[in-house]
């Protein structure tokens, strides 16, 4: 049964939307699933995802399906989708302000104006250690001068149990 989701958030009239092919366990604040038509990039794909507390932001596990083959993902990586804009960079910490994850502006012709920041694969699993053990993760977006100019809060209850849980349901690898 394919059913329709929406995250909830609220962006300029619309908001946006992606086919769950199947629903996965999430827990907390965390919600998982396999989806046709990922909201930014069009692709099918395996994520755990978050809203940030304004609802303009969402932090994902993101694992593109690989070719044809369901049920076969690409390696993981972990994305923010955002509606807000005037940055070319974010930075991604726990509320502590500890270890800061640059993550850069990704190319989004796709959905307009969407806009996808991607982490380096080099911190994908340092990424993954600190969004189970926090508590919540502070996103700060950064403009062409260097300057952080707004933030976004994600809480990270159910954090582990979900991220685990989707990393095994999809069979996903770092």
């Amino acid at each position: 049964m394919r059913t329709v989701i929406f995250f909830g958030m609220i962006f300029s009239a619309a908001a946006f939307a992606q086919t769950v092919d199947k629903e996965m366990p999430g827990s907390g604040d965390w919600k998982a699933a396999q989806v046709s038509q990922h909201d930014l990039w069009k692709k099918s794909a395996c994520l755990a995802y978050t809203k940030a507390a304004d609802g303009k932001s969402v932090l994902e596990l993101y694992a593109e399906q690989e070719g044809e083959i369901k049920g076969a993902f690409v390696e993981p990586t972990f994305q923010i989708v955002t509606k807000e804009s005037g940055f070319v960079r974010a930075v991604l910490t726990d509320a502590a302000g500890g270890t800061p994850f640059q993550l850069t502006l990704a190319s989004t012709r796709v959905v307009k104006p969407a806009f996808g920041l991607l982490a380096r694969f080099q911190d994908r699993a340092k990424i993954l250690d600190m969004l189970k053990k926090a508590s919540s993760a502070k996103l700060s977006f950064v403009d062409k001068k260097g300057k952080a100019f707004k933030s976004a809060a994600f809480s990270l209850k159910g954090s582990t149990k979900t991220l685990d849980g989707t990393i095994a349901g999809c069979k996903l690898m770092f």
